[in-house]
């Protein structure tokens, strides 16, 4: 059993999903944390110039809104969960937060709507996080569900 389990939330329907894989493990007795986020303040810069600090507040303002609503989710499913918002470039800040919480699960949404050039290309926060964590990592994977019940 999983006794610390962190949730990467973005308020996204993948990371939704990491919700609801957390559910199915029924973990009443694992400390549950949700971490959100915020991207590192040099993503605001334009053509070489900073992008008022008003970006900047209102990408932290909703990541504080979804982690609300996914922090609410699962207490409503009688599962308390501690929320995180941090800045910074995702893979490293999510691999410091899986150390110095102790984190033995990660939980994180996978999208599949681009094609496999186009995440290739780009690279991916899961498999980066493959080589940064030292725990599991369970990637919820809902589309295909989704796909199959229509």
């Amino acid at each position: 059993m999983h006794k610390r389990i962190l949730i990467a939330y973005d308020g996204s329907q993948a990371s939704r999903y990491a919700l609801d894989e957390c559910l199915m493990f029924n973990p009443r007795d694992s400390e549950i944390h949700i971490v959100a986020v915020i991207h590192d303040l040099a993503v605001y810069t334009l053509a070489g110039e900073y992008v008022p600090a008003l970006a900047f507040d209102q990408d932290a303002k909703s990541a504080e809104k979804d982690l609300e609503a996914a922090q609410w989710y699962l207490a409503a499913h009688s599962l308390p969960a501690r929320t995180h918002a941090v800045t910074g470039e995702p893979v490293e800040v999510i691999a410091r937060l899986v150390k110095e919480l102790g984190i033995d699960l990660l939980i994180v949404g996978h999208k599949r709507e681009q094609s496999f050039a186009a995440r290739w290309w780009k690279g991916s926060t899961g498999i980066g996080l493959m080589d940064k964590v030292h725990c599991s990592i369970l990637i919820a994977r809902g589309e295909a569900a989704d796909k199959a019940n229509k």
